[in-house]
């Protein structure tokens, strides 16, 4: 930057040499010209080169126009009138039935109903169980006398205890129907044992049947069930002592 050219300028605008230096820089930083060619202008020589036009913004595309609609056929018009017909002269859905919702129960009627159970179950209980039992065993109630065991049999007693006969065997007839083959039904003041479960037959009566009643089967049959009975599961009293199985016998004789 020429020194003479900022003088001559300040002195001709009557400004500061600084403000025209400031000035001329500023100048052509805007224009991209040389400062002293910005001098020499102002100066009265050359003119100042002016800064580039901003260009103008490039004008927005214009809209493609819309394809123009095909046009319609006399075929495709009937057509779509048709439809139109069609749909104006169906008619609505027709909703079925809408359900019920069931009335709820009044309190009342369950505890009617309740105690109706209660009488009808009452009912059949004593139609099918105590009454047919009572019928069956009334005629020999009376023809039942307390069985008195013998010495023998009362150690027998002890025996079938000690091996555990109660645990299979029962010697009670019940008053129901289910007992009412097994015979007249057991005093309560029988010194029968009464058992725990039934798993082998009751043997209260033991003593009155065919094969059972006979003493001599009896022992043969405790001492080796399999000789009597191929299919039996019965356990052999073999191990017990003569004495000891002619008392066991001698109890389910005479248990009558």
């Amino acid at each position: 930057m020429s020194s003479e050219l900022v003088a001559a300028v300040a002195e001709q605008f009557g400004a500061s040499e600084a403000l025209v230096q400031r000035s001329a820089e500023a100048r052509a930083a805007a224009s991209g010209s040389a400062i002293d060619a910005i001098l020499a202008a102002w100066s009265g020589g050359a003119p100042a080169p002016a800064a580039p036009p901003v260009p103008a913004p490039a004008p927005a595309p214009e809209p493609e126009a819309a394809p123009p609609e095909p046009i319609a056929t006399p075929e495709e018009v009937e057509e779509d009138a048709a439809v139109e017909d069609a749909a104006e002269v169906a008619p609505p859905p027709v909703q079925g039935p809408i359900p019920a919702e069931p009335e709820p129960i009044p309190a009342g009627s369950l505890n009617v109903m309740l105690l109706g159970s209660l009488v009808l179950f009452a009912i059949m209980f004593i139609a099918t169980v105590i009454a047919p039992s009572s019928v069956g065993n009334a005629a020999t109630l009376d023809a039942v006398r307390s069985i008195e065991l013998s010495d023998a049999a009362a150690d027998g007693r002890d025996v079938y205890l000690a091996e555990g006969c109660a645990f299979c065997h029962t010697q009670q007839v019940r008053p129901i129907v289910t007992d009412a083959d097994l015979g007249i039904v057991t005093l309560s003041k029988s010194p029968l044992v009464p058992g725990l479960q039934r798993i082998g037959p009751d043997l209260a009566h033991i003593g009155s049947r065919e094969k059972s009643g006979n003493a001599g089967w009896l022992a043969g049959y405790l001492d080796t069930p399999a000789a009597f009975r191929s299919n039996s599961e019965h356990p052999s009293f073999s191990y017990l002592s003569s004495r000891d199985l002619e008392n066991l016998v001698t109890y389910l004789a005479e248990s009558k």
